[in-house]
């Protein structure tokens, strides 16, 4: 099932690459240029692996990110007017509003629990310090799964409060206190006792970020 599950994965992000890369080419003749483009597919997640991967070129690893951008910093520069311009006419393609225009989530219609990290199963019902994935059979660490869980939230729900009640409602459990000992660790609290929410260390509270 997971070997499965990866193998979907893979050829799912190999249909993505190929629609990326083609339009880049279309956006690149709309600005009137007309070069090869060289796509990539990087697998980000450090704890992810494809047992058995062939040796493709194009797909870069986690422990294979480093070397791949060395690699491009020891490549000898190729400037000229053309692909200045070219530069120039990227940058004015950016917009500004982008990150305004993030997916809205409704918290009520998503499916709650943590995630294994090996096959993307939503745990629940979950006890101990350890927790083998009925799909996959991944060994998870559940207070880190719980950890990745409330960053997941904070990432989605950025106006939301960090409580105890409403994490353990997220990660799909009724132990309030295992939550809170995740907080506690992580976490700085902010509130008075009776309403004890919680902010990631270094981030300061504000009455527009934390509302309701």
């Amino acid at each position: 099932m997971a070997l499965f599950f990866v193998r979907l994965q893979t050829c799912i992000k190999k249909k993505h690459k190929q629609k990326t890369r083609q339009n880049t080419v279309k956006l690149l003749k709309s600005l009137g240029y007309s070069m090869e483009i060289e796509a990539f597919i990087v697998y980000v997640n450090p704890e992810f692996s494809i047992w058995g991967a062939p040796n493709e070129d194009d797909s870069i690893l986690p422990g294979q990110i480093s070397e791949h951008f060395r690699e491009l910093q020891n490549m000898k520069p190729v400037t000229n007017p053309e692909l200045e311009k070219l530069a120039q006419a990227l940058v004015e393609c950016h917009d500004p509003e982008y990150p305004s225009k993030l997916i809205k989530y409704e918290y009520e219609k998503m499916n709650k629990g943590i995630i294994c990290p090996t096959c993307g199963l939503l745990v629940h019902n979950f006890c101990g310090r350890f927790h083998m994935c009925e799909s996959c059979g991944k060994k998870m660490i559940i207070q880190k799964a719980i950890s990745n869980s409330i960053s997941d939230f904070h990432t989605l729900f950025p106006n939301e409060k960090l409580t105890t009640k409403r994490l353990a409602d997220w990660c799909g459990t009724e132990d309030t206190n295992r939550v809170y000992k995740v907080l506690k660790r992580g976490y700085q609290a902010a509130g008075s006792e009776s309403c004890r929410y919680y902010i990631p260390v270094n981030e300061q509270p504000t009455s527009a970020r934390y509302v309701g």
